[in-house]
């Protein structure tokens, strides 16, 4: 089943040993040449390993406290930290080079912890979205520092009507 990144994003995270959240999740770092998580953020420089997690649904649960690591403890991680290389709110551009927005939210496979797909908008003072699209993962061709390259839009892209809110707008 896939999960929204904005869903996954604030949820508990639970130790199997207390009824009480240990934290919460505060981002995803995705590796950028195969789209696996291979870390959730849960606090500054704290991570939990996908290895570590045991199911995710409402809830991240993890065995125990002691799966709440230090970012840099993971190699791996840390390089991707250290290289910028994460992917949610960067620039989508075609092999053509045509804008076709900012990254507004992406959808996770929930069992094999993999990007299935990214969720594009041009966005106007960061509360109006339009022009917004999903695009498969498998059409991502290269991360950059600044950008995320997708294949030309040749018909592989959906067009979809997207309203959301904006957290705190007035006459919400």
């Amino acid at each position: 089943m896939e999960m929204l990144y904005s869903r996954i994003i604030g949820m508990p995270v639970f130790a199997s040993d207390s009824s009480r959240p240990i934290c919460s999740v505060q981002d995803l770092i995705l590796d950028p040449l195969s789209g696996a998580v291979i870390a959730f953020v849960v606090g500054r420089g704290l991570i939990v390993t996908p290895s570590d997690v045991l199911s995710i649904k409402h809830s991240v649960l993890v065995r125990s406290n002691d799966d709440v690591l230090e970012a840099s403890d993971v190699l791996r991680v840390q390089k991707v930290i250290d290289d910028g290389m994460g992917i949610m709110g960067k620039k989508v551009i075609t092999s053509e080079g045509k804008v076709l927005g900012k990254i507004v939210d992406m959808t996770i496979d929930d069992k094999a912890l993999i990007l299935n797909k990214i969720y594009t908008a041009r966005v106007i003072l960061g509360l109006l979205q339009h022009d917004s699209r999903i695009i498969p993962a498998k059409n991502i061709v290269e991360v950059r520092a600044d950008s995320v390259v997708v294949k030309d839009d040749s018909g592989d892209v959906v067009e979809i009507e997207v309203e959301r809110e904006a957290v705190g707008a007035v006459g919400a």
